[in-house]
């Protein structure tokens, strides 16, 4: 079910992982004679949206991604616009993005419609069904799932803010971890046992409007102990979100929280993923069948998707010659959708007892063939010997009835 763009803060039941940014040097704050209670501070954050009625203020969103064999981190980030009516109203529009940064250029939320704009491709994304909502826990159950520490006072563009740090509590007894949503991301902050389970933990700061009393600032910092076990091999994720220009309070139409896509744009629902764990499963998801292909000893399937985007069904599967990132594998996709390659990127056609072609894709050089109006690909990532792999897999595989 989809989620969508929430509030700098928001408690949402998430399933992605935070995409983060470093902040360099050491956090200075000031220290109170009496410090505010941290718990009653969240507490209000959660439970109310620190009483808010309305915020417009500017977005910086900037992500720090450091991988195991990089000198240096990727770097990531966007500026954007937002208008937020608490608790399931927002609009997002970017004004500037760099790096890598794949967002749509706007995205509305009005209760239970999500709409993301993506002017490149001339698309509207509209998800009718997003269960997007600001508060999904009490104050007791986040409370119950967390610890939180006072750090003192800062002060974000101008505005006074607390300063409080949130961690996971060990031996929690939530059984889905806590849901957090930071800027346009999802994660999900979880119990110590389901952190470590991941070999990572998380802290995240809140800079709290001591006026408002609505966060205004995040960073979420993720290290992970056992980074080559991590499935991009990342050691180290920060992100972190600031409001700039903050007015709170102030009306905002309300056709501000609808969005009418322009003249000449395609209009789709987003994309339907089937809950599957074997090719039989994904087989039974998507309506062509799917052969569970043949491989050389040792190699063992790691994960397989099925999907429908646009009217499209599409099934991927990667398999692997043992438990490192850097064994032999071959990653294998089935689709109606349309290619994204040229026909200039047609190395080598007729090949095989497919009668596929050869095809340098963004993956690799990938083996292509048809069965009708759906397209197989097997993309092979080993030593050597790859082209000769991906031809034995996709004559096990073949055109199934």
């Amino acid at each position: 079910m989809g989620r969508s763009n929430g509030p700098l803060i928001g408690m949402l039941a998430a399933v992605l992982a935070v995409v983060a940014f470093s902040v360099g040097g050491a956090m200075v704050v000031d220290q109170l004679e009496d410090d505010p209670d941290p718990d009653e501070l969240v507490a209000d954050v959660v439970d109310d949206h620190g009483g808010i009625e309305t915020l417009q203020a500017t977005e910086r969103s900037e992500h720090e991604l450091h991988h195991v064999d990089d000198d240096e981190p990727t770097v990531v980030a966007t500026d954007a616009r937002i208008e937020l009516r608490p608790p399931d109203q927002r609009r997002t529009e970017v004004v500037s993005k760099t790096g890598s940064a794949d967002v749509p250029d706007v995205t509305v939320v009005n209760g239970s419609t999500r709409s993301h704009y993506i002017a490149d491709d001339e698309r509207v994304i509209v998800d009718d069904d997003s269960d997007w909502e600001a508060i999904q826990y009490s104050p007791e159950t986040f409370l119950e799932s967390t610890e939180t520490e006072y750090v003192g006072t800062d002060t974000v563009d101008g505005r006074e803010t607390h300063v409080v740090e949130v961690h996971a509590v060990e031996n929690a007894t939530d059984d889905g971890g806590l849901g957090l949503l930071v800027g346009d991301t999802e994660y999900v902050l979880g119990s110590a046992n389901d952190v470590d389970a991941a070999n990572a933990t998380t802290t995240v700061t809140w800079w709290i409007d001591v006026e408002a009393t609505y966060p205004i600032k995040e960073q979420v910092v993720t290290e992970y102990d056992e980074p080559r076990q991590h499935a991009l091999e990342r050691e180290r994720m920060v992100r972190t979100v600031t409001y700039e220009d903050v007015r709170f309070d102030e009306p905002i139409p309300d056709d501000r929280f609808t969005f009418d896509p322009p003249a000449g744009v395609d209009v789709v629902e987003p994309i339907d993923s089937a809950d599957v764990s074997t090719i039989d499963e994904a087989n039974d998801a998507v309506p062509f069948s799917v052969s569970e292909p043949t491989l050389p000893d040792g190699y063992e399937l790691v994960i397989v998707t099925a999907s429908e985007f646009d009217g499209d069904a599409t099934v991927q599967f990667l398999y692997r010659d043992g438990d490192s990132l850097e064994d032999d594998e071959i990653l294998g996709r089935i689709t109606e959708r349309p290619p994204v390659y040229d026909p200039e990127d047609v190395d080598r056609d007729g090949v095989g007892d497919v009668d596929g072609a050869f095809v340098s894709t963004p993956m690799g050089t990938t083996l292509v063939w048809h069965c009708g109006d759906v397209r197989y690909e097997l993309t092979p990532d080993v030593d050597d010997g790859g082209e000769e792999l991906a031809l034995e897999v996709a004559e096990s595989m073949g055109c199934p009835a």
